[in-house]
């Protein structure tokens, strides 16, 4: 089918049922069955025009659920037209025009997840991956790790409330590495896929292959394979930093107030409590307690002043010691 120069301006679909698919599309709704060959289920799109058209839902001119419209392109130096049922790459441009279509997900052309990306946040630290692509965590210490879907044209599938997913790790690197998962409950909003207090234990310094496996996901008979058998990628247990235990559960856990370590832990071991002399602000942040002063920062040889009172102990920010 050929649609060709025509207008589509101000249609509105709206069904009483928030979740019916017929709230999607303003103006073309195309669904092919995915048992139809492509060249036998074909929408050409050749110069036309969609303005003010709007979808409850999804798609506020075109909305398709199997096989993609057809697009018209024509490049900019040449004038030369060519088809294309993705992005063609180049210089060119779309002959049809779209202005002022909104819908709830996709204001101009609506289709299905088709790919996703991955995140980690801790402590701080963001670690944004696409498929492929390796991550690093603290073993042991929590984090929130955010799976997102995108669509063919690679905006994030906002529609979507209802998927979800499990992490699964290879299973000789369980047993090598000990890795396990806790907390692994995951919220689905608006395309996006969240765990938000998830707590990895593996040993540290060494490596994993960990998939995302997802379910509950509406792809309308497509095959994707990136969705469907998603490949694994690195998941990397940092080592343990100084200030951190290096726990026999296979965790790089800050030592508490009271407790310290200065040397990296490269085995299970424990922090060591504060001298007398000292105090501890957890981690491996000390000062010297009233009365003391020290040479450098991780120095445990606390000297005591030939003045007392003109020591005034140390803080997290001077670790040294104060002079009065």
């Amino acid at each position: 089918m050929n649609v060709r120069e025509n207008k589509f301006f101000g249609n509105s679909v709206e069904s009483p049922l928030a979740s019916w698919r017929y709230s999607d599309a303003g103006a073309l709704y195309f669904a092919c069955a995915p048992h139809i060959a492509r060249g036998e289920c074909q929408v050409i799109l050749d110069s036309n025009r969609f303005g003010g058209n709007t979808a409850k839902n999804k798609g506020g001119a075109l909305r398709y659920v199997n096989t993609n419209f057809t697009t018209v392109y024509e490049e900019v130096k040449t004038g030369r037209r060519l088809q294309s049922s993705g992005s063609p790459g180049g210089n060119v441009r779309d002959t049809n025009v779209y202005r002022n279509n909104k819908a709830a997900y996709a204001n101009d052309i609506a289709s299905y997840p088709a790919s996703y990306q991955y995140s980690i946040s801790q402590n701080g630290f963001d670690y944004s991956s696409k498929k492929g692509e390796e991550i690093v965590f603290a073993p042991g210490q929590d984090l929130v790790l955010t799976v997102e879907l995108y669509d063919r044209e690679g905006r994030l599938f906002n529609d979507e409330q209802d998927a979800s997913c499990s992490l699964v790790f290879d299973k000789k690197d369980s047993l090598k590495q000990g890795t396990t998962i806790l907390n692994a409950d995951s919220v689905s909003v608006n395309g996006t896929i969240t765990f938000s207090q998830l707590n990895i234990r593996q040993e540290p310094n060494t490596t994993s292959d960990m998939r995302v496996i997802f379910s509950s996901l509406e792809l309308f008979g497509n095959d994707i394979e990136t969705l469907q058998s998603p490949a694994p990628f690195k998941v990397i247990a940092r080592p343990c930093n100084k200030g951190e235990s290096y726990g026999l559960a296979l965790t790089c856990l800050p030592c508490e107030p009271g407790y310290k370590l200065y040397e990296v832990q490269t085995r299970p071991g424990e922090c060591q409590p504060c001298l007398v002399t000292e105090q501890c602000y957890g981690a491996n942040r000390t000062s010297p307690r009233p009365e003391y002063w020290r040479s450098s920062p991780e120095s445990q040889n606390y000297l005591r002043c030939f003045n007392p009172e003109a020591c005034l102990g140390g803080t997290i920010e001077d670790p040294l010691g104060r002079c009065a």
